[in-house]
């Protein structure tokens, strides 16, 4: 039994009227159930058999009040047989006593602690969600001998700060003959190497996936991708213009949903934008830390926004959350795929922007000012705020999607020159441990590199470029240069979880734990997910170039830790379907944030690369998440919440996320065209472009419905593949089949047709 080998039961606590005590369990004779007496009632305990979870064990947990009480508080606690855990794991953190980690940031939850040879944990029932009182997790790394203590709870809390949760006592009696029950799993085992931690993760995976189900998808891929181009290349956003003798085109970076278009700012309105940065930057992190979280705050800031009386800045991004290289990939891919030669054109004009960029002793700049339609660049970025020297991420990302056109757009010998000058110049900045700086200036002819994460998970997004060079260049140094980059973050971020960057420290959630250490409690530190993205990609990519099986288990290692933060269910106090997104980070409380869409090739390369069904199902359901946040009739049953100010001068936007707050809200207001159209048409691009509606792998059995499709791969005899699909839309579709040429492919029992045009089948779904 888990309990009695590496976890064992402890003490029951509750909080009740103005009273907190410890209750000892009475344990049946099998030490499969338990019984405690409680003022007020008393609680059970008991281990049932689930035949589809044999390496877990079900834990059932009953409240029974006989007698009226104001229940604050009950946890159910247990405690590591080992002490002094060598690592430890919580899905989110908690930084200050009297917090928890509510239900509210439940996605791929669990609570994991490892000695050096042997790991254990807890993983809430997502199935077994209570209905009438909230509940959370808690983590102790030393419960005061050295054990960690893991706690699963019912009871009352509320956010605080930015955005964390407490406990809060409630003024609500539960009458006699209340009944409150709620469940989790416990886990055991040997670990080497993260296997039993992705054990945990893909056993959520297939117990609360919707494999099968097409949701939060409403509309065809297509139809989305149309409304979210439409809104981005609108006149309020999209300026062609001339720029060194070149005809270029670039999307302002931030407008807002309101009920008129914000006015643009002129030069010298410009000019004082960029002087007052600093008060600008501070004024925000106010409203952000006390305002925003504040729900009438929040309310008012929403209203002040939607006015649309904010003037915008003309200005453009090539950093690493708005990325025009990005977003004019997705964008041509959409074009290219409809046949809309101007908005092909116009995402061509957008990468001409990007190469004519001014290349500073190696780097390219972040940001491009154009007002008047007159273009000057800015050299980089801190977050929201525009700085006078490199953020080597923004060039690597751009220096990325940019080889992503090269490849699958069309070759451009320009920009392999400019991320070869851009590779010369990383690996001039990368120090003897491998890491590279994530701030740089010149002064004086040398090159002075920022202390602030000079040393970082912030190293993982050069090597991504880098690596992804590796696949059109045949120069070595790269692949070496790569490889250390990664080795770096194997031995200096992996093994605490120290997935620092700049979005960590310098966004809205600001250095969560105060400082860069981890949080007192749990013990964890503050991890990022945009640095775990860039991290796998590049260790997949140095995989795909010399096929080291080394860099693709570590790449699997890094995924596992990403895929802690995908949503493995709808959420059932969250007023949209939560299903298949991503969160930001482990203190930041986001649903479906615009990052997902960036996932996406990563995990259908990692189902390429491991032939594994989970990480392509995983990649279909992000996929689908994408365009949950867009505005749009069609997404009222899916995504209500997000619905609520509804107006059609903002149908197709695709808002950055939902419940930032930390409570069932939307976005206020803020709409980047690159962060959340941009991304989803990246994702979409990339995915239809490849793959198709639906595609089919011969050789390893499967068929994945893509495109509000299901399929099932049934068999192959006679040289015949025989799949079903499942379309309620009864289209055409376009299937992509992988491997055994020469096969017959017949779907639902009809042939399907060969189609010389996109080089793939065409069949209709349904008969």
């Amino acid at each position: 039994m888990i309990q009695r080998t590496l976890l064992n039961l402890t003490t029951l606590r509750a909080a009740w009227d103005d009273q907190e005590e410890e209750f000892s369990w009475d344990f049946a004779a099998n030490g499969l159930s338990a019984g405690a007496v409680l003022p007020f009632g008393r609680c059970l305990w008991r281990i049932t058999v689930d035949e589809d979870a044999r390496e877990f064990s079900l834990v059932e947990f009953i409240v029974e009040i006989d007698k009226s009480a104001c229940l604050h508080h009950l946890e159910v606690r247990y405690l590591t047989a080992f002490k002094n855990a060598r690592r430890v794991f919580t899905p989110y953190l908690r930084p200050k006593e009297n917090q928890v980690i509510a239900d509210q940031i439940f996605r791929s939850p669990f609570l994991y602690a490892q000695s050096e040879t042997d790991a254990t944990g807890l993983i809430p029932d997502l199935s077994r969600w209570p209905e009438d009182i909230k509940t959370y997790l808690d983590f102790r790394r030393d419960s005061g001998d050295g054990r960690v203590l893991l706690a699963h709870g019912v009871g009352h809390w509320k956010t605080t700060g930015h955005v964390f949760f407490k406990k809060m006592k409630t003024r609500s009696v539960a009458p006699a003959g209340t009944k409150l029950k709620a469940a989790h799993f416990l886990f055991a085992g040997k670990e080497k190497d993260g296997e039993l931690f992705g054990r945990v993760l893909s056993f959520m995976w297939k117990r609360y996936a919707r494999k099968d189900d097409l949701s939060p998808q409403a509309l065809p891929l297509d139809e989305y991708d149309k409304r979210a181009a439409r809104r981005i290349f609108a006149p309020d956003l999209f300026r062609r213009f001339r720029f060194q003798g070149k005809d270029v085109a670039a999307m302002i970076t931030q407008t807002l949903t309101a009920g008129r278009k914000p006015d643009v700012m002129g030069q010298k309105g410009l000019d004082a934008y960029l002087r007052g940065q600093k008060q600008a930057v501070r004024a925000l992190r106010f409203i952000q830390k006390y305002v925003f979280t504040n729900p009438v705050g929040n309310e008012i800031l929403t209203r002040v926004l939607h006015l649309g009386l904010m003037k915008i800045a003309p200005m453009t991004m090539f950093q690493c959350w708005f990325n025009q290289a990005r977003t004019a990939l997705g964008s041509a891919l959409h074009a290219r795929r409809i046949g809309n030669m101007q908005m092909f054109d116009d995402a061509a004009r957008i990468i001409e922007l990007a190469l004519a960029a001014p290349v500073d002793e190696g780097c390219v700049p972040s940001v491009c000012v154009f007002p008047d339609m007159k273009a000057r660049w800015i050299r980089g970025t801190r977050a929201f705020e525009l700085i006078d020297r490199f953020h080597l991420p923004d060039a690597a990302v751009t220096g990325f999607h940019l080889l992503e056109w090269h490849r699958k757009i069309g070759s451009d010998s320009r920009i392999v020159a400019m991320c070869e000058t851009l590779a010369r110049f990383f690996i001039a900045r990368q120090d003897a441990g491998g890491a590279f700086p994530a701030w740089a200036r010149p002064a004086g002819g040398n090159w002075i590199a920022d202390d602030d994460l000079a040393q970082s998970a912030s190293t993982a997004a050069p090597a991504m470029m880098l690596a992804a060079l590796c696949r059109v260049s045949a120069n070595d140094e790269y692949f070496q240069a790569a490889s250390r980059a990664v080795e770096f973050i194997e031995k200096q971020v992996m093994p605490a979880d120290r997935w620092f960057d700049y979005e960590l420290f310098y966004s809205c959630a600001g250095r969560p734990t105060g400082n860069d250490g981890p949080d007192p409690f749990t013990g964890c530190y503050p991890m990022n997910t945009l640095s775990m993205y860039w991290a796998a990609r590049a260790c997949l990519d140095l995989y795909f170039a010399k096929r080291q099986k080394r860099r693709l288990d570590l790449a699997r290692r890094i995924v596992s830790r990403l895929s802690s933060f995908q949503q493995v269910c709808d959420h059932p106090r969250v007023s949209m379907d939560t299903y298949g997104g991503f969160a930001v980070m482990n203190a930041d409380a986001e649903f479906n944030d615009a990052r997902q869409g960036l996932f996406v090739p990563l995990y259908t390369d990692m189902y390429e690369a491991t032939g594994e069904a989970e990480y392509f199902q995983r990649a279909v359901a992000a996929l689908r998440a994408c365009y949950a946040t867009m505005i749009t009739e069609e997404n009222r049953e899916a995504a209500p919440g997000n619905m609520i100010r509804f107006r059609a001068s903002d149908r197709g936007a695709v808002l950055e996320n939902y419940g930032h707050t930390g409570r069932d809200e939307p976005s206020s207001g803020y709409l980047s065209p690159d962060w959340g159209c941009g991304t989803s048409l990246y994702a979409s691009g990339l995915t239809l472009a490849k793959y198709g509606q639906v595609y089919i792998d011969v050789e390893r059995k499967y068929a994945f419905g893509i495109d509000r499709c299901a399929a099932r791969f049934v068999e192959v005899k006679n040289k015949t593949a025989f799949i079903e699909v499942d379309d309620p839309l009864s289209r055409s579709l376009e299937i992509v089949v992988r491997g055994e040429g020469g096969l017959k492919i017949m779907v639902n029992g009809i042939s399907a047709k060969f189609s010389r045009k996109r080089n793939r089948y065409v069949s209709r779904s349904n008969h």
